[in-house]
């Protein structure tokens, strides 16, 4: 079985580089996607929920390089 997860939203915070105890490298940051709906009685609301993203190994090194607060985030 596979689950495969699609995220589009904003970066929170600047990717952060972080360790593990056992010394493997990954970045660490959240990000944000909204979702638009309209209620009952005709008016628009936003939703907002937060992601919290590891990215592991080489990857983590560019991650915590370029990801920057506010700036568009695409998940797979």
């Amino acid at each position: 079985m596979i689950n495969k997860v699609t995220l589009i939203g904003n970066v929170g915070q600047d990717a952060e580089l972080r360790t593990t105890q056992s010394g493997q490298p990954f970045a660490y940051f959240r990000l944000a996607t909204n979702e638009s709906y309209q209620d009952s009685r005709g008016q628009w609301h936003t939703s907002t929920e937060w992601h919290t993203i590891k990215v592991w190994d080489k990857s983590s090194n560019r991650a915590a390089a370029t990801l920057r607060k506010g700036a568009r985030g695409y998940i797979q």
